[in-house]
């Protein structure tokens, strides 16, 4: 028989590389227990409420931040548009009694614009101011109603035809300056105009 050829381990392919276990992953880092949260019982108690607290204004889309707080000074948009109103109250009083007596109309159209501050009827607000929810006062805030003088020599510029118009200049030349807002007739009879405390009913 022939004799078969030695088959030793070293002679076929060596075995393919092993590799390594992988290396032991170290243990995770203590982490701190979280702190305690305190209970309810804990927690300080809400601050009182006080009931006779008004509710805070709602704020509004749109809202320029113009608070009408009573007593607070009227603007001169506010106020310009009361004047508009009155001029035409006047001319309507004017056209009504002119048609019954001719001669007396145009008096009582001016007679409305000088003493349209003091009608007792009117609580001391013309018809213009009392739309607008405004009103004539003393400085130290006291009502014109009555008070004929004073509401005389506060509008004396506006019974003459025109010459009213300086009066609204003044006030727009003056619409940006620290309050009070005060035209010629504010400053010869010692008034300002503010928001009516009470806004009446028409």
């Amino acid at each position: 028989m022939e004799n078969e050829p030695d088959k030793s381990p070293s002679s076929g392919p060596p075995p393919p590389d092993i590799p390594p276990p992988p290396p032991s992953m170290p243990p995770p880092p203590d982490i701190p227990p979280p702190s305690s949260i305190p209970t309810t019982s804990e927690m300080p108690p809400p601050p009182p409420v006080d009931p006779y607290t008004p509710p805070a204004k709602p704020v509004m889309d749109g809202d320029d931040g113009e608070d009408e707080v009573p007593g607070s000074d009227a603007p001169f948009e506010k106020r310009a548009l009361a004047g508009v109103i009155d001029c035409f109250v006047s001319g309507g009083l004017s056209w009504i009694v002119a048609s019954l007596i001719p001669k007396l109309g145009p008096i009582v159209g001016i007679a409305y614009m000088l003493t349209r501050d003091a009608l007792p009827f009117m609580e001391g607000h013309s018809l213009g101011k009392r739309i607008l929810k405004i009103k004539a006062v003393t400085l130290n805030g006291k009502s014109l109603s009555g008070d004929w003088a004073t509401s005389i020599l506060r509008n004396l510029l506006f019974a003459i035809p025109f010459v009213g118009l300086i009066e609204v200049v003044v006030l727009f030349v003056r619409k940006d300056k620290a309050p009070p807002l005060r035209r010629l007739g504010d400053e010869w009879a010692k008034t300002k105009v503010v928001f009516a405390k009470e806004p009446s009913a028409i």
